[in-house]
């Protein structure tokens, strides 16, 4: 007595929305063969969501098991899919397949051949693993044909102005991309009350505020803030310094469409426009410049000693570290806050003995100091004066040549005549901005009419502390507790040579 031949189905998609191949069709498929040729089914791997291009036979989580597994691999004579490519779409997968039938002695079934008959391979002969072989070839060429047109849509999109996913940046709301009267997808248009924001934020850090400063006045003044996804459902959200720097460094303040942190460019080097502009470029820059300077004063956060980067220690000329004053619960006592330098404690510092200072003593001898010898100083005007060094446009030129080189060498390049065509405009556009005179940006300081102590007695303690790293005040702690304050140039000037440089 013959024993029946033990069937395992097998069906895959690569996504759940791929209608023209569902698991149904395919179970159907699969079940009509096996029901005409009276086989037994005795197991069923779905794959649902697994791209045969990306992951082996093997390595699925429902059919990887049957071929890997000693005891499922006994359980089956046969393995029936609907189609070649829903089995593999690459020659390594197939050769790979092809030798795990020979050695295990199953047979291979696709319900719908090249004809539209059912294929059946006994990998035992030579001719069915020539003719597998063919069909895998041809299975791999129409995967590397998908994934071209896909990522051919993918660059044209990306070309266009139309917002793809997401919550809109800050001072843009999303709305229909209209086309000859035609809703094509969606695009975004200016908030007029969110820009005038985020100018008069410009206008503060052009006035010498710092972002913290900034972010505190919104807070106080009530402005509402970005929402950050879930984690302000429950609370109303802030504006925070980092976030703040964050949003005014992005180039979608420009109009520009931004993919991973840049501005996507056309196949000319030219930025995808997607709405109205919150800064026109010149202004743009001149923020830049001003974050820039921002943070080369350091990191701030809401617990920066006041004397951050401005205190030193005179011995060993490592920082000095902010101890804040101190109430102890348990015995009530007060410990004042002070100024130390852990040089005695740090290795390899072995002439430094440290020092310290109350932090009330320093703080006053820091403000009589900057309001005796600084304050009565013209404190300059800087004024940003832009550049003509052509950089952006050339920064734009040279990811479009790059553009231009992936798409032929993915294979994406139809017509090689327009192609040379746009590499060559490319390439002596390039050689054209690069042979003009370049200037950079920079400032240029005036006198405003303003002292340094006036704009003192008008900030805050943050404030202040910008004040002083800007003007390239430094605290010197001595032992005993003096303190000397110093021009922080390479030449080490003493305070009288200081005092004579700030007054130019």
């Amino acid at each position: 007595m013959t024993s029946m031949t033990r069937a395992l189905t097998a069906t895959r998609i690569s996504q759940r929305k791929d209608d023209s191949t569902s698991l149904t069709r395919q179970d159907n498929a699969c079940d009509r063969l096996t029901d005409s040729r009276g086989w037994e089914v005795i197991g069923r791997a779905v794959d649902d969501g697994v791209s045969a291009s990306k992951v082996s036979p093997f390595d699925r989580p429902k059919l990887g098991p049957w071929l890997t597994d000693p005891v499922l691999i006994n359980k089956y004579d046969v393995i029936v899919w609907w189609r070649l490519d829903r089995a593999v779409r690459s020659m390594r997968d197939l050769h790979a397949l092809a030798g795990f039938a020979k050695d295990h002695n199953k047979k291979l079934m696709f319900t719908e051949g090249p004809g539209g008959g059912a294929l059946e391979f006994d990998m035992s002969t030579p001719l069915s693993a020539l003719i597998m072989t063919v069909l895998a070839f041809a299975a791999e060429m129409e995967a590397q044909a998908i994934k071209e047109r896909v990522q051919s849509s993918h660059d044209y999109l990306a070309t266009q102005p139309r917002w793809a996913s997401g919550a809109p940046p800050y001072g843009y709301r999303i709305i229909d991309r209209m086309v000859d009267g035609v809703a094509r997808g969606k695009t975004l248009e200016l908030v007029p009350e969110e820009a005038r924001i985020l100018q008069e934020i410009a206008d503060y850090l052009f006035g010498g505020e710092s972002l913290w400063s900034v972010a505190r006045l919104l807070n106080q003044a009530g402005v509402p803030a970005p929402k950050a996804g879930s984690a302000y459902v429950d609370r109303t959200p802030e504006w925070h310094p980092a976030t703040l720097g964050e949003m005014l460094r992005s180039e979608k303040l420009l109009g520009y469409k931004v993919s991973k942190g840049q501005a996507v460019r056309t196949a000319d080097g030219e930025p995808v426009i997607m709405a109205d502009p919150v800064f026109d470029e010149t202004t743009f820059r001149r923020l830049q410049h001003v974050l820039k300077e921002r943070s080369n004063y350091g990191s701030h956060t809401r617990n920066t000693a006041p004397l951050m980067g401005i205190a030193f220690c005179g011995m060993c000329g490592g920082p000095a570290y902010r101890q804040p004053e101190y109430v102890n619960k348990k015995t009530g006592r007060k410990r004042r806050g002070f100024y130390l330098c852990y040089g005695k404690w740090q290795q390899g510092t072995t002439s430094c003995k440290g020092v310290r200072i109350f932090e009330e003593d320093l703080m006053q001898r820091v403000n009589q100091a900057f309001l005796e010898n600084i304050g009565p100083l013209d404190r300059p005007e800087r004024q940003f004066v832009p550049g003509s060094d052509h950089m952006a446009e050339l920064e734009g030129i040279e990811q479009a040549l790059k553009n231009l080189r992936a798409e032929s060498d993915a294979g994406l390049v139809l017509d090689q005549q327009e192609y040379i065509n746009r590499l060559t405009a490319l390439t002596t556009k390039q050689k054209n901005l690069a042979a003009l005179p370049a200037e950079p940006d920079r400032w240029e300081e005036r006198p405003s009419g303003k002292t340094w102590g006036q704009w003192w007695e008008e900030s805050d303690v943050d404030a202040r502390r910008d004040l002083l790293l800007s003007a390239g005040f430094r605290v010197c702690l001595l032992p005993g507790g003096d303190s000397v304050a110093y021009w922080p140039g390479k030449s080490r000037l003493t305070l009288e040579e200081f005092l004579e440089s700030m007054k130019g």
